[in-house]
């Protein structure tokens, strides 16, 4: 089960909350998978800006959905949104610009991202553990690792922060006519791997 929140706040701020309940005896019984405030200003001279602080997926990691890692194609995600939807969750703030050239006469659009992080330095752990699956189970804030069937590891929180550097990422998105998309992303959640959980 899975329950969505979208609430205005005048017409450029809104919160955002994403829970889920997947009845597989998790430590909760409903808990969050997303949650952020959002903030839209109108777009002027050709620049549309978003800034998003809270809990969110990374924006142009997901491949078949920017939105919610559904996907419209198959009835479960993809290997790669699997594995989006059960480690790289953002707990930050991030940013997006946009220029809209289709809207000024011209054949693309250009959007940056920038976002500052923290809470998820053992990324990469579960995929390393079971390798990638296909599975439509989204990892809650404070559950465990997403993947049914998996034993819990003791001790081990997948959303934590470890040494206590902040992660960055960036992006880049040119549109061409809406008929070609070109993305790039660079993601660091800059965690020291001697680092060790006390």
């Amino acid at each position: 089960m899975r329950l969505a929140f979208d609430q205005t706040f005048g017409q450029i701020l809104a919160l955002k909350l994403d829970a889920s309940s997947w009845g597989d005896r998790d430590k909760n019984p409903l808990d969050l998978t997303e949650a952020y405030l959002e903030l839209r200003p109108y777009p002027r001279a050709g620049l549309r800006a978003r800034v998003k602080a809270g809990r969110f997926l990374c924006s142009g990691v997901a491949r078949e959905s920017l939105s919610r890692l559904e996907s419209p194609y198959t009835l479960s995600s993809s290997a790669l949104d699997t594995w989006v939807a059960e480690e790289l969750r953002t707990i930050g703030l991030e940013s997006q610009l946009e220029w809209l050239g289709t809207r000024l006469g011209h054949d693309f659009d250009v959007g940056l991202t920038a976002a500052v992080f923290g809470w998820n330095d053992p990324a990469g752990v579960a995929i390393a553990r079971h390798g990638f699956a296909l599975d439509d189970r989204q990892t809650t804030l404070f559950g465990r690792d997403g993947q049914v069937g998996a034993k819990p590891v003791r001790g081990f929180e997948l959303f934590h922060e470890i040494d206590g550097k902040a992660g960055i990422y960036e992006g880049m998105e040119v549109r061409y006519l809406d008929r070609i998309v070109l993305r790039a992303l660079h993601y660091d959640n800059r965690g020291d791997p001697a680092a060790l959980i006390h």
